[in-house]
């Protein structure tokens, strides 16, 4: 039993040495095998790095949350504690420890499925988005993903003045919306085969005025003739070159520029 055992670990343990080794050797394959290894085994340690930096707890936040953990640990304990009396003839007592390590069990089953339910999300989220069904190149899915997330700073900085945009990007910097070494790669485009640009941002008005107005424009094409547009509810979209004149006018007529 113990041979058999032995055994097949050795071979597994040798069949996977062999398909790393043949895998070696292909062209391109080495720096991505090791990355993707870094990051599976020490990945959640770097999301848990910059989670917790923008975690900013209070004390009362803090009070609430111990209140409420022991309220509900006692209230475990006295039920447990019921049925534990009711259903056992031992002259034993239910012990705190018991209900501790059981609440213990609850919260880590908790943080189990919300962890759960978060990679279904974004597994479900990953089939379904544009910019991995499509065949895009690399350039047209930074531009999109770098936009998205510029947008979303610039809404939760509208939504913290009042509904009203910065009158710069750089705005976001100075009102600690972002940090200016994310910044600087958000606001990045860049074409193929050219230096990296800045956005085209067009603020107007108020947060709360037309989703689909443009927010954001590359200032050239980033992959042959498509142009990016990112429009106030964060949505990316490839436009040729007429139909991004035709949404820089459009603001200019709601904002009322001449730019």
């Amino acid at each position: 039993m113990k041979e058999s055992l032995l055994r097949r670990i050795f071979q597994y343990v040798c069949g996977g040495l062999l398909v790393v080794g043949m895998l070696l050797f292909i062209p391109g394959v080495v720096v991505p095998l090791v990355l993707f290894v870094i990051r599976l085994v020490f990945g959640w340690l770097v999301h848990a790095m910059k989670a917790l930096a923008t975690i900013v707890p209070t004390w009362q936040e803090l009070a609430v949350g111990t209140v409420v953990i022991l309220a509900t640990l006692m209230a475990l304990h006295l039920l447990l504690w019921a049925f534990y009396r009711q259903s056992s003839s031992e002259p034993r007592k239910w012990k705190l420890r018991w209900s501790a390590l059981i609440m213990s069990m609850l919260l880590i089953l908790f943080a189990t499925t919300c962890a759960s339910v978060g990679i279904l999300h974004h597994a479900v989220w990953l089939l379904k988005n544009d910019y991995f069904r499509s065949r895009v190149d690399r350039n047209l899915l930074m531009a999109k993903v770098g936009g998205n997330h510029l947008a979303q700073h610039l809404r939760a900085y509208a939504e913290a003045h009042g509904g009203n945009y910065p009158p710069k990007l750089q705005d976001l910097v100075k009102a600690g919306m972002v940090d200016p070494s994310e910044f600087n790669r958000l606001n990045q485009v860049q074409p193929a085969g050219e230096v990296p640009q800045t956005w085209i941002y067009l603020p107007a008005g108020a947060a709360s005025d037309a989703a689909d107005l443009p927010l954001l424009l590359s200032p050239t094409p980033v992959s042959g003739s498509v142009h990016i547009m990112i429009t106030r509810d964060g949505s990316a979209s490839e436009i040729n070159p007429a139909a991004s004149e035709a949404a820089l006018q459009r603001w200019r007529e709601v904002s009322g520029s001449t730019q």
